[in-house]
């Protein structure tokens, strides 16, 4: 089933198929969200969903007191009742 999903997402003019858990997530660009969207529908009947969500080109990796500082910081967020959505491009090591 993992090959035919990136088979049709590819042929649908995707970047990517990936399986995660029980779903998969298809990356494309934005300009072909709409035109990938219509060729699974025309297959596949029961999406969970379809969205927009911004993926970082550079990652910054953070450790120690730099990263505990940054997730204080993204729960703040979090905890903000305006903020709907949190993207950031940093990475945490251990």
């Amino acid at each position: 089933e993992q090959d035919k999903m990136l088979e049709l997402a590819i042929n649908s003019g995707a970047n990517d198929c990936i399986y995660k858990d029980e779903f998969h997530e298809v990356h494309t660009n934005i300009e072909e969200i709409y035109e990938v969207k219509k060729n699974f529908e025309k297959i596949i009947l029961n999406f969970l969903s379809t969205e927009i969500e911004w993926l970082p080109i550079n990652k910054v990796a953070l450790k120690g007191e730099e990263s505990k500082n940054m997730i204080k910081f993204l729960d703040t967020l979090e905890e903000e009742e305006d903020v709907q959505n949190i993207f950031t491009n940093v990475t945490f090591e251990n």
